[in-house]
Formats: C-alpha cells, sequence, structure tokens
C-alpha cells in the first residue's frame, strides 16, 4: 500500500483541531502520516494535538514561527514521506472513505491529482452533515480526465469552485518536482500552486461527491476583511489571465479578466461602504489601467457596463447590478422551465452544431441530410439554433462582417449592400426561401435562437455533434470558435464528436495551431470530411482521426428528389460559381456554342456574370437541387453542387476554388471520377462516359464506414436499426 501523507497547516485553531484530525484519523485507509505544522498558534491548539498524538501514533507535530499558511503547507511537504500528499485545513473535515477512493483511482488512472466535490457548511452543520454522509456510497460518479489539455479545462472552466482550493486534494509527490506555495501571497496562494501544478499536464480523478467540508465562520482567513484592503486581493487572477494571454490562450485568459473586474468592482463598492478613501482611491488607480488591458474591449457588455458605472457614475452601480442581476435570474428560471417541460425530450436526442443559418446551399443541405439521417436511423436528431452574427450578418441587406478594421469592415459592407441593389427583389425572395426551407427542414417549432455561446448552457442535449462543413476553417468563422469544437459550458453534456468537419484546406495557419490543439481535445471523437487534412489534425489530437463522407451522401437520390423543388425550364447547361472563375465562364460559352443549349446562372450575391447568361437570383436550397436535377450539364467550382451532381447522375464538370480545392479533389478521387476534373484543351470532356454502377459500389462503400463512425459514437442509432 502506498502512504499518503497528510498536510495540516494550523493556526490558532483549538475550536475545529480535534473534528479535523478525527476525521483523518478514522478513515478506512490507514496507510497515512499526518503532519501537523503549528504556524505560531497562541492558543490551546498544540496542546490539544499532543493528546490527539498520544492516541494515534501516525501523527507527527511540527512547530515554527507564524509565516502564513503556505509557509506552513510548504514546511509540510519538505517533511513528508508519503508518496502521495493530501492537503486539509485545520478547520475542516472529510468523509471516512474519502482516502481510500482517492487513492484508488489515482493509482488506477495514472493521475497526479484526486479530488472531490467540496460542501460548505457552517459550524452547527459540521457534525450532522458529517454524521448523515458516513454510509453513503461513493463508488460511482467519477470523471476522469482524457488529457492534460482537458485538465487545464477542468480547472480553468468545468471545475473552477474546486480546483482553484487545494483543501481536500490528493497530488503525487513525484509530479509537483520544485513547485511550492508563493509565501509571498495571502490569499489565492492554493489557486496559484494549482495552477502551475495542472499546467504540467497531469491528468486529474474528480469524484463528483461532496466529501470534503468546508467549515464557513468568521476567523477563515477567506471570510476575513484584510483580504480587501491590498493588491493581493487580486494578484492572483492578474497573474493568471497575464500568463494565458501570453499562452495565446485567450478563451482561458478571458475568464480570468472576468473574473479579476468583478472582484474589483465588489471589492470598491464594499471599501467605498465603509469609507475607506485611502483604498477606494487606490483601487480607482488599478482599475484605470485595467481598462487599458486588451482583454478588457472582450468583456461583454453588461460586465463593462457595470465597470463603468462603479467608477464613473457610482449612483448607477446599485442600479445597474441589480438590473444585471434580475435579468440573470429571469433567465435561469425560463431556462429551469424550459428544461422541465423539454428536458427530456432535449436528454434523449441528439443536437447539431453546424452552418444551419448561413443562406449557403450546401451548409443547409448537409444539416438537413445529417438530421434526417440520425432520424431515419432511429434516434431524435434536433439542430441547436446557434446563430451568432459573426454568420448570419454577412446575408443581411446591409452586410455585417466582424474581421479586419473599421475600414476594412465599411468596404465589404457597402460593396455587399451594392450587389444586393442590383438584385433587387431578388435579394429578398433569396432570403425568405432560405428562411423557408430552414423552418421547413431544420428547426423545430418553437426551437430558441440563441446568439451566444453562454445561452448554449441551457440546453439539455447529452450528446452533441459538430458539423459537418468549414466549422473549423478560421476564415469563415472569423477566428476559430470554441462552440465548433463543443467547448461551452453545460451540465448536460457528456459527449461531443465532429462528423465531417472541414479546416477549409490540408492544414491551417500557423497562427491557429496551438488554439487549435486545445480546443479539438475537447471532441471526444473526430472525423473530417478531407482525407488530406488528417495528417495535420492527427498530429495535434490525441486520439484516432477518421474520414467520413459529407451527410449529403448519407441520404439515397430518391430522397434528395423528394427535397428538390424542379424548375420550369428542362434542357439547359447549369452554372454554379462560389467566385469568379474566367475560365470557368469560357468552357461553359464554348459549351453553350456546341450544343445551342441555354444557360441558367445561380447566383446568391456576385452579380451577374456570363453576358448570355440566365440568372435566377431567388433560388433556395430546395430551387437549387431541382436546378441540378433538371439540367442537362452542370459545371461548377462548388463541392455540393459536385456532390449532387453524382448523386443525381448527371454530366457535369468541376473546377477548382482558387485558395484550396481539397474537398472537390478528395469527392472526385473518392468516387472514381478524377477525369471530371477539368483539363484545358480536352474539349470533350464533360460528355465522357461513366459507370455509375461503379460509382455507386465506390460510394456505399464510404457511406457505411460513415455510417459505423456515426453508430459506433452514437450508440442510440444501433438501437435503432
Amino acid at each position: 500500500m502506498e502512504r499518503i501523507s497528510v498536510i495540516i497547516p494550523m493556526h490558532n485553531a483549538e475550536r475545529f483541531i480535534r473534528q479535523c484530525v478525527d476525521s483523518v484519523s478514522c478513515q478506512t485507509y490507514r496507510h497515512l502520516e499526518i503532519i501537523i505544522v503549528d504556524d505560531g498558534s497562541t492558543d490551546r491548539s498544540m496542546e490539544i494535538c499532543r493528546m490527539l498524538q498520544r492516541d494515534d501514533g501516525r501523527i507527527r507535530l511540527i512547530s515554527q514561527k507564524n509565516g502564513g499558511v503556505s509557509s506552513a503547507r510548504n514546511r509540510g511537504m519538505n517533511a513528508a514521506k508519503g508518496k502521495y500528499l493530501f492537503f486539509l485545513d485545520s478547520d475542516d473535515a472529510i468523509h471516512p472513505r474519502l482516502l481510500e477512493e482517492l487513492i484508488e483511482k489515482a493509482e488506477a488512472y495514472g493521475a497526479g491529482l484526486a479530488a472531490c466535490d467540496v460542501q460548505k457548511l457552517k459550524n452547527r452543520r459540521m457534525n450532522h452533515k458529517k454524521d448523515q454522509t458516513a454510509n453513503v456510497d461513493g463508488r460511482d460518479g467519477w470523471q476522469i480526465s482524457k488529457s492534460g489539455a482537458e485538465s487545464e479545462e477542468w480547472f480553468q472552466k468545468k471545475y473552477f469552485l474546486n480546483l482553484t482550493l487545494i483543501g481536500g486534494k490528493l497530488v503525487r509527490r513525484d509530479c509537483i518536482g520544485a513547485l511550492c506555495f508563493d509565501e509571498g501571497l495571502i490569499r489565492g496562494e492554493d489557486t496559484l500552486f494549482l495552477y502551475e501544478f495542472i499546467r504540467k499536464q497531469i491528468r486529474i480523478a474528480f469524484l463528483e461527491r461532496k466529501w470534503y467540508y468546508y467549515r464557513i465562520h468568521a476567523g477563515s482567513v477567506t471570510h476575513s476583511n484584510k483580504i480587501l484592503v491590498g493588491n493581493q486581493f487580486y494578484e492572483v487572477s492578474r497573474r493568471i489571465r497575464d500568463r494565458e494571454y501570453a499562452r495565446q490562450n485567450i478563451c482561458f485568459a478571458m475568464y480570468w479578466e472576468k473574473n479579476l473586474i468583478l472582484q474589483i468592482t465588489q471589492n470598491y463598492s464594499i471599501l467605498r461602504s465603509r469609507k475607506n478613501r485611502k483604498e477606494c482611491d487606490r483601487l480607482r488607480e488599478a482599475a484605470a489601467l485595467e481598462r487599458e488591458h486588451p482583454l478588457f474591449r472582450k468583456l461583454e457588455r453588461n460586465m463593462k457596463l457595470l465597470f463603468y458605472c462603479c467608477f464613473d457614475n457610482y449612483p448607477f452601480y446599485p442600479f445597474v447590478k441589480k438590473y444585471i442581476s434580475a435579468s440573470r435570474l429571469l433567465w435561469t428560471a425560463y431556462n429551469n422551465v424550459r428544461l422541465w417541460t423539454a428536458g427530456e425530450k432535449e436528454r434523449d436526442s441528439v443536437g447539431i452544431i453546424t452552418f444551419h443559418c448561413a443562406d449557403n446551399y450546401g451548409a443547409m443541405l448537409q444539416a438537413y441530410g445529417l438530421k434526417k439521417y440520425i432520424s431515419d436511423a432511429g434516434a431524435q436528431a434536433h439542430i441547436v439554433r446557434y446563430e451568432p452574427s459573426f454568420m448570419t450578418g454577412r446575408h443581411w441587406w446591409f452586410p455585417y462582417i466582424p474581421s479586419g478594421g473599421i475600414l476594412c469592415r465599411m468596404r465589404r459592407s457597402i460593396g455587399g449592400w451594392k450587389t444586393h441593389l442590383e438584385t433587387g427583389t431578388g435579394f429578398f425572395l433569396l432570403r425568405a426561401k432560405m428562411k423557408r426551407f430552414r423552418k421547413e427542414y431544420l428547426i423545430g417549432k418553437g426551437d430558441r435562437k440563441l446568439v451566444s455561446s453562454w445561452q448554449l448552457r441551457g440546453l439539455a442535449y447529452q450528446s452533441y455533434i459538430v458539423g459537418s462543413d468549414q466549422i473549423w476553417n478560421p476564415d469563415v468563422t472569423i477566428g476559430l470558435k470554441s462552440v465548433y469544437f463543443g467547448a461551452f459550458q453545460n451540465e448536460y453534456k457528456k459527449k461531443v464528436i465532429s462528423y465531417g468537419a472541414s479546416l477549409g484546406g490540408e492544414a491551417l495557419a500557423p497562427q491557429y495551431e496551438k488554439q487549435f490543439s486545445e480546443l479539438v481535445q475537447h471532441v471526444d471523437a473526430v472525423s473530417l470530411r478531407e482525407a488530406d487534412a488528417v495528417p495535420y489534425v492527427q498530429r495535434l489530437y490525441q486520439g484516432k482521426v477518421e474520414t467520413v463522407l459529407d451527410p449529403v451522401f448519407l441520404l439515397s437520390g430518391k430522397c434528395w428528389k423528394g427535397v428538390a423543388k424542379k424548375p420550369d425550364r428542362k434542357h439547359y447547361i447549369l452554372i454554379y460559381q462560389t467566385e469568379q472563375n474566367q475560365e470557368l465562364i469560357r468552357f461553359v460559352q464554348s459549351l453553350a456554342a456546341d450544343t445551342g443549349l441555354p444557360v441558367v446562372e445561380l447566383q446568391t450575391g456576385m452579380g451577374k456574370i456570363g453576358k448570355d447568361f440566365l440568372p435566377d437570383y431567388a433560388v433556395g436550397p430546395a430551387e437549387f437541387l431541382g436546378y441540378i436535377l433538371q439540367a442537362t450539364y452542370v459545371v461548377t467550382n462548388s463541392f455540393h453542387a459536385v456532390a449532387f451532381s453524382i448523386i443525381f447522375e448527371k454530366k457535369f464538370l468541376a473546377f477548382l476554388y482558387s485558395k484550396s480545392g481539397i474537398r472537390v479533389r478528395n469527392v472526385l478521387r473518392m468516387s472514381g471520377l478524377e477525369n471530371r476534373l477539368y483539363e484545358k484543351g480536352k474539349e470533350g470532356q464533360i460528355d465522357a462516359d461513366i459507370d455509375w454502377d461503379e460509382v455507386n459500389r465506390k460510394i456505399k462503400e464510404h457511406v457505411r464506414f460513415s455510417e459505423a463512425f456515426l453508430k459506433h459514437n452514437l450508440p442510440m442509432l444501433s438501437d435503432g436499426e
């Protein structure tokens, strides 16, 4: 059996030390040493400890001059002989079976840190709570982090309130190294220690049972009024924020920025009520510095409003604070009612987070394909109505694309608006058809529109699919967004898988690599749409990376024909471009001259291109399918136009997108149709025969593999077979 060294720093704890030590002595795990470090107590604490030592020979007493809790913990660490260290404050207590549970899981999973949930109790409830839970079964409720990156995410977000306190933590001695508690801090020293420790990429085992009993009383250091005075109240939050910002972990840095701003505003309000003018002046200086930090500009509007009211218009501060608190309470109440009425339905369903809100044929059709397949396979699937402005804004009458400087944004908006003016009523007809398709095929009646990631906390889905489409392409999402990796707070969320996610190319730009490598660890199972991108993602992801088909291939041609709305005309050449390509246009003009067929041009915001083409500015997803279905020839540089040309067995020719043709190349390679990629000088290429039986056989092989990926990671699908 491995020895555990229990370290208890003590200072004037005569009222609580007996109960604290008794909770350790009666542990079911017996191979312990109990190190009590007296930090210059002036009461009867040491006398009580000597009496306890006579009854339990495992107790070791160490005395030192008063140097603070960090000094006492460091002294205990240096004296400890166990493989594991367990930290316990002298006014707290633990469940009788806690240490046995923690070391069992630490050994089984090679965890560097094992911990449990914390129960905060007032004095009168400590004895009652400890006796009440003594016989509770604790063999379940464990969470084990898969990687060091996930451990950091747990510390920063998921288990923040627990993992930032050292009490109740079992740590492996050889993982600590030279790390020690900062003796210059009087607050947050344990948070800083755990932050540095978890950054060593250790694994965490967490027991979701409240078996560490944290005593709330007036003499506690954490609740002492002394911590309100001086810079140390904020020092740890500031240090961690700046380190995370330097590491380019903006998501984590923002969490600490919010924590810091809340600390400053709350503390200023308390000090002002006490008329402590000196500390208020000092705090105003600190607040002025915080306004200059780059992260301050990224704060939510409510938080910045509260901050400005606190320091610039204090008479409004109490009212604004109450308003924000009331808004949050109402939102929480609304979520609770909604979860009570719809929670079970959601928990039995799969939530899909994708680009359903984009007025884009491929984005909407792949979303429908995935939703329809999962529903047909025996499970309920719902599109999560996450519709942020950075995705929807580009389709507004006056477009909004939040990238680049102000002048760049204005130029894009004005350019897009001018194009909309050219199309006239076609713009509004197009938006209406897009909206109609979403309402009919994608979103359910009464589904809430979510515009911010924090609103996802109210969802009750246990399983999420992120993708398909270019959800991991920062050029599309204006930087990598954590939501599209399933990296958002939600108490019900159990599993996140990516289906057919795309980077938009073989790799991301170097500046995104570190952020991507951290975000992708939130995904439990990764699959991509492009095989060429697998080596890049596999290098950064700790699990297996697989390749699957775009969801449109999961449904049969017959199913898609049922969705299509056919145009009145037949026998034409269809041209659809996602970017202007003069070579493509010349080919179509030549083909039209040779065949005598008219050319129909689908438009979604690029303006008319071909002089003699017949443009249609008001084509929704259903009409898009109908145009491909009725066409004699299809010429395109769009991935999904190529995909549906294959599904509907059309004569087609594909051109490559200028920045990256990886998606088109992959789908042609997969189906054995490499000869449908345009080659200059081969005028009759589009009329070459295609063995559709062989093409369909190859596609079905890939469909089976894609289905296997989904059914393996979503067991509820197998039940529906």
